[in-house]
């Protein structure tokens, strides 16, 4: 196995432990269901990527397939894991239906049993048919996905770009595995884990930090209303994710009352 792949696997397993331990402490602070659920989603994201890439440094992440190609097999385990969390966290921030999502995680999944089962044959032809199969379950995907960018466009929530770009580095990076695996297959290209390593580490790194700053920018927005900011909103969520007053509601409230009591 080249030292490329060794040494940029355990850096990829420290940078995505140095990232779950943020979503970690982030998880810890936040009140919001909502965001807990997508800052959850995000920490299994960056286990499941840590322990791959120790695997890959180790060497035990690494084999060949029945040509004699060299393949990361721990890298279709972390994609099973890692792309249902993916899909679910672009369908809960951009309000998608849940039957949606189920369809999306459905067919990410049989887009990987179709890589892996790829793997695993040694005929040409056979794995082209996986290929195909892997690519109708990713049209399918990207039909879902670009619902989503619909949906997202014509409510324009506040985080609708931060939405767009979730979605932007997901649909580029899940058009480029399949492009790069054809190319190495058919020998235009003579490396294929290498690329794949550096895709996985800047896309999802992307995913990950794009994520986190919706995370701070949700946990300033409370913190303006805790802080009596008239101008900042004056609703926020209860623990349950229901809306209750804020301190600014109360505080009028109250001041209602007193001059209600006392006839100003």
């Amino acid at each position: 196995m080249p030292e490329f792949l060794s040494y940029g696997g355990y850096f990829s397993a420290a940078f995505y432990a140095a990232s779950g331990g943020v979503f970690l402490a982030l998880f810890h602070r936040e009140r919001s269901s909502q965001q807990r659920l997508l800052v959850l989603l995000d920490l299994v994201i960056c286990l499941a990527c840590m322990y791959t890439g120790i695997l890959q440094g180790s060497g035990l992440g690494i084999s060949r397939d029945k040509l004699g190609l060299e393949y990361n097999w721990a890298r279709y385990l972390e994609w099973s894991i890692t792309n249902p969390c993916m899909l679910t966290i672009i369908s809960r921030m951009s309000e998608a239906p849940l039957d949606n999502n189920f369809i999306s995680i459905a067919f990410s999944i049989g887009m990987v049993a179709c890589g892996a089962g790829g793997q695993l044959m040694d005929d040409s032809i056979a794995i082209w048919i996986f290929f195909m199969a892997g690519l109708l379950c990713l049209s399918v995907i990207m039909i879902e996905i670009l619902l989503n960018v619909r949906r997202v466009n014509a409510a324009k929530p506040k985080n609708y770009q931060r939405v767009n770009i979730l979605i932007g580095c997901t649909t580029v990076s899940w058009v480029l595995y399949p492009s790069t695996w054809a190319l190495q297959f058919s020998g235009a290209i003579p490396v294929r884990n290498e690329v794949f390593l550096l895709m996985n580490l800047i896309i999802k790194g992307v995913f990950s930090s794009i994520l986190a700053v919706d995370t701070f920018r949700h946990r300033k927005e409370i913190f303006c209303v805790l802080s009596n900011d008239i101008d900042a909103p004056t609703r926020v969520e209860s623990k349950h994710g229901t809306p209750r007053p804020s301190i600014v509601d109360m505080t009028r409230i109250k001041h209602s009352g007193d001059n209600t009591a006392t006839g100003k």
